[in-house]
């Protein structure tokens, strides 16, 4: 379930189970256990309406853009470019690391404003 304002429909998500659910300004997205993005909302910048039919590992949504790491450890964005956003550097991810602490789950994908950050090192 989710919840809080709902007026591009962007808390309302579509019948299904996922595995991952990441919300953005006025959208989210969702991947499933097969690896498929779906998104909802707000779609002022193909953010919802330009997701590449493709299987992923792992997805997170900015203010208007979406980004998502490939099987392969490539990443794909899209969605808003305005501040290069959906334009990540070309490299491959060797592993998706996930730390889990209390108080909440930091994943190798770090959504800071409207821009993205792919840590090479993090600290804890």
């Amino acid at each position: 379930d989710c919840w809080g304002p709902n007026n591009y429909g962007q808390s309302t998500p579509p019948f299904g189970t996922y595995v991952k659910v990441s919300s953005g300004g006025t959208f989210s997205c969702a991947l499933d256990a097969a690896g498929i993005v779906s998104c909802w909302g707000f779609d002022g910048s193909g953010q919802v309406s330009s997701i590449p039919n493709d299987s992923f590992q792992d997805v997170a949504a900015g203010g208007a853009h979406v980004c998502a790491l490939h099987i392969d450890g490539s990443l794909e964005c899209w969605g808003a470019n305005n501040l290069l956003q959906s334009s990540p550097p070309k490299v491959h991810m060797q592993h998706s690391i996930v730390f889990n602490t209390r108080i909440e789950r930091l994943f190798l994908l770090f959504f800071i404003s409207d821009l993205v950050v792919a840590p090479s090192l993090l600290l804890l």
